[in-house]
Order: C-alpha cells, then sequence, then structure tokens
C-alpha cells in the first residue's frame, strides 16, 4: 500500500498524464491531417471523438496499464531511462487493447489508423509527463517530503553496507534512521553504533511511530521464523514496507515451481533455459550491432591503434585465454593498455589487489601507460573484443569472461561453484550488469549475484537497457580503473 506522501505523487502523476493523454489524441489527429493530405477532415473536436474511441476510455486505458506496470509506485522513481522503457511498453500495450476494444465492440466509425498513430502521438508527451513527475520528486525529496525512512535489524556486512550506501547517495531517496535490536544475544549492537540504536524489536510500534519509519530491511539470519512473522504482522497493519536480505543464491527464488506430495508443499528451483529462437535473436542483434560500431568506428580505432604503439613498445592487441559458454576457454582480445611485461609485474603487486574473489584491481596501478589511462577510463581497450562477438565467442551484453589462470585452481570451489556454471549457461559480455552498476567498485560478491540476475532475467530489451546504461556510464568515467 502507497504511504501517504507517495499517494500525493501518484495523484499528481495520474493527473499529468491525463494532460498528456488527452493533449496526444488530439496531437495525432492534426498530424493526420497533416500528413495525409486525402483525408479531408477539418480539426474540430467533435470530429476526433467521431474517429476515436471516447476520451474517457482512453484515458482509462492508459491510466490502468500504467499503473499495472508501476508507474506510479514511486521507490525508485530517479531512473529515468527505466521509466522512459516502461512507458514505451505501457502505450504500446495501451494501444493494443484500445485496438482489441474497437474490434470486440464492432465500432466500424473508429479509425484503426488513427488509434495506431496514437501509439507514436504518445510518446512523447508521456514521456514527458513523466520526466516533469521526476523533476518534482526529486525536488520535493531534496526539501524532505517524500523521504523513505529506513530502519535495520541486524549488524552484518551486508547491512553496513546498506548503511553506507543511504548515507553516501546523492539520491535523496532514503534515509537512514538508525538500528532497531532483535532479541538474539548474538544481535547486540557495540558501542560504536550505539548513537543510532533506535531500540528493541519488543517496542516496534514505538519505534515506527516516534521514528516515521517508512521501511525495514532485515538481515537473512538476523530473526527467528516466529520474530519474523511477528515483524511482518507489524509492518502490514501499520503500512511499512519490509525488505529481508537474503542469501546470494535464494536470488533465484523467482523461477521455482510450487508443486503438491500428499498435502505436503514442495518449491523446486525451475532450471532456466534459453530457446534456439532466443539464442538466434540474440546473435542476429549482436552481429547487427557489432558489425555497425566497427564500421563507424574504423577511423578512430586506427588512431587508437597507431598511439599505442608509438606509446610504448609491444603488440597493439592484448589477448587472454578466458571461459567462455559452456565453460568452452577462448582468447579474449582488448586494446593494450598495459606494458608489455605487465603479466610478469602481478605477482609483486598481489599485496596491493583491492578487490576480492577472482578479481584483480589495483588504483593507479604503475603498470598502466600513458595512452591505457585514456582508453581504460572511456573502456575504449574494450572495443577490440567486438572481433570476439563477430566470431561468436561472446556477446554485446552477458557475464564478464574471467580470465582462466584465476579460476583454474578453484573451478570445484563449492561456494562459487553453482556461479561459475549458471553464468556459463550464456556467452559472456563485452559489457554487463557489472560495468552499470559499479564497475571496478562493486564486491565480488556483488558482481555474482549481478551474473545470476542477468541469467535469470534475459530479455532483449534487457540487453538494449544494458547498452544505453553502459553508454552513459563509459562517458561519465565512473567507477573506471
Amino acid at each position: 500500500m502507497l504511504k501517504p506522501n507517495n499517494k500525493i505523487f501518484a495523484i499528481l502523476q495520474i493527473f499529468l498524464d491525463i494532460i498528456a493523454v488527452i493533449f496526444s489524441v488530439y496531437l495525432t489527429f492534426l498530424l493526420r491531417i497533416e500528413l495525409n493530405p486525402l483525408f479531408d477532415k477539418k480539426f474540430s473536436f467533435e470530429i476526433v471523438h467521431s474517429y476515436m474511441p471516447p476520451i474517457y476510455l482512453t484515458i482509462l486505458v492508459f491510466i490502468f496499464v500504467f499503473n499495472y506496470f508501476g508507474l506510479y509506485r514511486f521507490s525508485k522513481r530517479e531512473n529515468f531511462l527505466d521509466i522512459f522503457f516502461s512507458v514505451i511498453k505501457s502505450i504500446s500495450l495501451s494501444i493494443m487493447a484500445l485496438m482489441l476494444i474497437a474490434f470486440l465492440f464492432r465500432a466500424e466509425n473508429y479509425s484503426r489508423s488513427l488509434i495506431l498513430m496514437l501509439w507514436a502521438g504518445s510518446i512523447i508527451p508521456l514521456n514527458l509527463s513523466h520526466l516533469l513527475g521526476v523533476k518534482i520528486l526529486k525536488w520535493s525529496r531534496a526539501r524532505g517530503f517524500g523521504v523513505e525512512r529506513i530502519a535495520i535489524i541486524g549488524l552484518d556486512e551486508k547491512t553496513k553496507k546498506i548503511v553506507r550506501n543511504i548515507e553516501s547517495m546523492k539520491s535523496t531517496i532514503y534515509q537512514f534512521a538508525g538500528y532497531i535490536q532483535s532479541r538474539g544475544e548474538k544481535q547486540i549492537i557495540p558501542a560504536e553504533n550505539s548513537s543510532v540504536v533506535l531500540g528493541k524489536l519488543d517496542d516496534l510500534v514505538r519505534i515506527i511511530n516516534d521514528h516515521m519509519i517508512d521501511r525495514i530491511v532485515v538481515s537473512e539470519s538476523s530473526l527467528t521464523q516466529p520474530e519474523l512473522f511477528h515483524l511482518l504482522e507489524i509492518c502490514e497493519r501499520m503500512e511499512v514496507h519490509l525488505d529481508r536480505i537474503p542469501d546470494f543464491l535464494t536470488i533465484t527464488s523467482k523461477k521455482i515451481n510450487i508443486s503438491e506430495i500428499d498435502g505436503v508443499l514442495l518449491i523446486g528451483i525451475r532450471k532456466v533455459t534459453f530457446t534456439r529462437w532466443d539464442q538466434i535473436l540474440k546473435r542476429i542483434f549482436d552481429l547487427t550491432i557489432a558489425a555497425v560500431t566497427i564500421l563507424l568506428s574504423f577511423p578512430f580505432l586506427v588512431i587508437i591503434s597507431f598511439l599505442i604503439k608509438i606509446d610504448s613498445k609491444g603488440s597493439v592487441l592484448y589477448k587472454q585465454r578466458r571461459i567462455g559458454k559452456g565453460g568452452k576457454n577462448f582468447y579474449f582480445f582488448k586494446f593494450r593498455s598495459m606494458f608489455a611485461d605487465a603479466e610478469k609485474q602481478r605477482e609483486e603487486l598481489s599485496p596491493l589487489n583491492e578487490a576480492d574473489g577472482y578479481l584483480f584491481k589495483v588504483k593507479n596501478d604503475p603498470r598502466i601507460t600513458r595512452i591505457g589511462k585514456f582508453i581504460r577510463k572511456y573502456s575504449i581497450d574494450e572495443l577490440a573484443s567486438l572481433w570476439n562477438v563477430l566470431v561468436g565467442e561472446m556477446s554485446l551484453v552477458g557475464p564478464r569472461p574471467l580470465p582462466y589462470s584465476d579460476m583454474e585452481k578453484d573451478l570445484e570451489n563449492p561456494k562459487y561453484k553453482f556461479w561459475a556454471e549458471k553464468r556459463s549457461e550464456v556467452p559472456p559480455g563485452v559489457t554487463g550488469l557489472w560495468q552499470i552498476s559499479g564497475r571496478s567498485d562493486l564486491d565480488f560478491e556483488e558482481m555474482v549475484k549481478l551474473d545470476i540476475y542477468y541469467v535469470e532475467n534475459w530479455s532483449l530489451l534487457l540487453d538494449l537497457k544494458i547498452l544505453l546504461k553502459t553508454f552513459v556510464t563509459v562517458l561519465s568515467g565512473r567507477g573506471s580503473y
């Protein structure tokens, strides 16, 4: 259920959408008159209503579909790219619904072509409506209105990281209110955190009211099952959103089958497979974009190759053995950004490694050349990997291919075996969720979660969104070293 502040934002956004839909209907009719000289009707409100479904019905269809796709929920309303894709999807379904209504009610006077034109005519007005809504929301939250106040139950690295993210983020969506102490002795909060302890779980109702809590986040191991059910009951009654931080493997929980044997409920994990049609679509998508990118950037790639060659000794391209789809190894290509003997120096720099898991990252790495710093900052070195895409060893979007030398000793590590097998179900990618979610700033466990999420939720639309977000992230140079 929406909190009171969010209800106000929802009503405001609905009002803006109603205006945008009305404007779109009349704009579409005007465009039809201007673009089709054979259409001899002149503009008037009466004629518009005789050729199009009733305006109130059109509004109801759009608002219903927009609400279905979550465009009136405000927990993540600051990412306009996500909103843009949701608006396009919602408009498309709304137009399909209007066409179906016209067909079912045999409304012969309604122009099917005008209804189809409404799809194009409504894209800009409705996106502007939601852009304005985002701006109003940001302006309001910057003044403390509509900010979600979050309380945390549990004090482990996951909850600490959430608190650090909330306190460091430039966004004003969330505000950390403090910790709630559970009954377990192991959950006693140390003295250094005592200033942000709101109270104990037994006083949850008072804490929610006194500190105006909107959302509670609980760590997986912080509560017993009875405590969790009690917490859920209170949160539902008081309209407080409850989130639970799962173990990274439970991210697959949305892919489950529920069955029953003699009254015993069973939850089984369903293996997600790519159909042959999915693979064909993804391959066509990859080939088209990779080929066009190479052709358009070819002069630039020649210049980069020349600069790399004169900047330091060694080959223009760097190749390394990496693990691909199905565990098959391949040679991964990048433009060389380090000195030729960089691999030999890695062992000496290992004490400075700032990454965990199967990653090696060192800020201000002395092995990076002058031109290398530039091409790494803007991921220009990755353009050579488009060759791997063309020959089918990689995809444009997918899990990052990890070096075989880093993983060969631990391929059977039970902690990450599931992840290693899951990520190999799809081709590795030039870019992916790692790159748009923090690039070099992510820790290894977060990358594991992102890999699994991508494999479980793949679609061409997701690939397109990742590519667009990659472009924005690369231009900013954020999180790269």
